[in-house]
């Protein structure tokens, strides 16, 4: 273990889970409906969990980016039509 990362040893030697069942779920929920473009829910959802973990949370910070790219994408369709 010498000179290992502390959230190595207990990832991915101890066997901790990183988020419990709850977070999990939600971060899933979150990014399914990212990938199903349900933007304003999306929106609604990843404000409760950056409000719970952190804005700087690197999983908060992908949605986000997620977020701002599904937004535009729609904005420039509708722009479009």
């Amino acid at each position: 273990y010498y000179g290992r990362d502390i959230s190595m040893i207990y990832y991915e030697m101890m066997g901790v889970e990183k988020r419990n069942q709850k977070i999990s779920n939600a971060l899933n929920n979150l990014f399914n409906l990212i990938e199903d473009e349900k933007l304003e829910v999306a929106k609604t959802e990843y404000k409760k969990l950056s409000g719970l973990i952190g804005e700087d949370d690197p999983v908060i910070l992908n949605a986000k980016t997620q977020l701002e790219y599904l937004e535009e994408a729609i904005n420039e369709k509708n722009n479009k039509d």
